[in-house]
């Protein structure tokens, strides 16, 4: 068994007998061929100002990517070029494992069968957040060509996604060859949610969105989902669907519907653009909080707060000192703290504070505001002047909207103030996350790009974890140049 990245093995590809741009297009879609991730017929998303070209240009190609499960549901199946011949195929069904195994995240494989007239049988295999192609398959040469990136070797869960479909592949043979089978016609969206809010907006509910921008929502005879819904339910962001999502409490659980029915037209819903208009749709099922309402004309400043993964051990003297120092310029700064908030889907009794004291949460709000009351004590009396955490999501962006600018850890913290907000920001993070800076603060049609700190700002705390480097802890050794930046922010506001 050998495994190929797709990046830079055209050749290879050819000696296999393969067509390296038939390839290409499974993995990628029709636009993702060319310089850029652009192709015939692709086009290039909107996204903010300030978007690094490289940055600009993996988002443009995954985003290319994302429209393969897309251009399946108009054509109402998933189609794949015929890898030695180019010609397009159309999938015979489609099959999911039974459990997660060994792969990195708690995310459903979709694997797509195909059968060419020169190669035989292809499996297409897709795992994300959004519905772009992750590896094929190939039996007769016993090759995988994937597309994941090789920086971080948990990142690249090719070897696990093939183990978990040889684990099932006779199984989905004999299905396959099932002519009594009965089989289901109509198209079926599949919305699968991870335990965080960043993936959703960019990455779940974008792609209900590019259905809505492309008129394909009529589409779908149904929507499944799974997980968490940290917006509210899917139906009040996007009523045209009223009367069409079945939910699954458990993602497995889709195993067992895929194996009594044949199934060909089930879709990976996603996209990973944040969309304006879906901006205007969530915003519009928040309260306008009557905390922010009551607010004084202050300047406020919100600042995130985390309590496990890639911790800032001193943050509550980072922040004292760039309150210290902006102090002086804006008079009445005042602080806005912010860090993990509940989906709606999981409130207790519709309070947050009933969410707040059960038992899957409790432990992880007393450590954030444990950190919340070091930052407290660390700043001038009546500096805070208001705390989110624990709050629910749609309560949380509700309290924000008045809020100038931001310090945030990176990733899905950033995400929320940089995206719900008109503000910029500043972003921490370990070395490696500020040396290699990854796509999703940059996913957007709205918010601005912020200001990382420059890696010689921090120093390392290393942490023995599962993900490495890039979740290392860290604190911050350069105060003036965070306050500098945190100038910088405020005077564009």
């Amino acid at each position: 068994m050998r495994f190929l990245q797709l990046h830079g093995q055209a050749e290879e590809l050819a000696a296999f007998g393969l067509n390296p741009e038939a390839v290409t297009w499974a993995l990628r879609g029709p636009g993702g061929r060319g310089p850029g991730g652009r192709g015939p017929g692709g086009t290039t998303p909107r996204l903010m100002r300030g978007v690094p070209a490289e940055v600009r240009q993996y988002i443009t190609r995954e985003f290319h990517g994302a429209g393969v499960s897309i251009d399946g549901l108009r054509a109402g199946a998933l189609r794949c070029p015929d890898p030695w011949t180019g010609a397009m195929l159309s999938t015979l069904g489609v099959f999911t494992s039974h459990s997660r195994g060994g792969m990195p995240a708690d995310l459903l494989p979709l694997f797509y069968a195909f059968q060419s007239p020169v190669g035989g049988e292809i499996w297409l295999c897709l795992w994300g957040t959004y519905g772009k192609p992750a590896m094929l398959y190939l039996p007769r040469l016993d090759i995988a060509v994937h597309d994941f990136l090789t920086h971080d070797v948990n990142s690249t869960p090719a070897a696990p996604l093939h183990d978990m479909l040889m684990g099932s592949l006779g199984a989905f043979r004999v299905l396959l060859g099932e002519a009594s089978r009965p089989e289901r016609g109509e198209r079926i969206g599949l919305l699968d949610m991870p335990d965080n809010y960043g993936h959703q907006m960019l990455e779940n509910l974008s792609g209900i969105q590019r259905l809505a921008d492309e008129g394909l929502l009529p589409a779908l005879e149904e929507l499944w989902v799974t997980g968490p819904e940290f917006f509210g339910p899917v139906e009040d962001i996007f009523p045209e669907l009223q009367g069409r999502v079945r939910r699954f409490a458990n993602r497995w659980d889709l195993f067992e519907p895929l194996l009594r029915v044949r199934h060909r037209r089930l879709f990976r819903i996603g996209s990973n653009v944040f969309q304006a208009r879906l901006r205007a749709r969530i915003l519009a099922s928040c309260p306008v909080a009557g905390r922010a309402a009551e607010r004084t004309e202050r300047p406020l400043i919100a600042v995130t707060v985390r309590s496990s993964g890639r911790r800032c051990l001193n943050l509550a003297e980072a922040v004292a000192g760039m309150y210290r120092d902006l102090s002086q310029h804006l008079p009445g700064l005042g602080i806005v703290l912010d860090g993990w908030v509940f989906p709606e889907s999981e409130l207790v009794l519709r309070s947050s504070v009933a969410t707040a004291l059960s038992d899957p949460f409790r432990e992880r709000l007393m450590a954030e505001m444990a950190e919340a009351r070091m930052i407290r004590d660390a700043l001038p009396p009546h500096a805070v002047v208001d705390n989110l955490i624990g709050l629910s999501m749609r309560e949380s962006l509700g309290a924000l909207r008045s809020v100038r600018g931001y310090l945030a850890h990176v990733g899905t913290l950033q995400h929320k103030l940089a995206m719900f907000g008109a503000s910029g920001g500043v972003v921490h993070a370990p070395t490696q996350q500020l040396s290699r800076i990854e796509s999703g603060p940059f996913q957007s049609e709205v918010g601005q790009a912020p200001r990382f700190l420059p890696p010689a700002a921090v120093t390392d705390a290393a942490v023995d974890n599962a993900r490495g480097e890039r979740f290392h802890n860290y604190r911050i050794t350069d105060l003036g140049v965070l306050s500098s930046q945190m100038v910088e922010v405020l005077d564009e506001t």
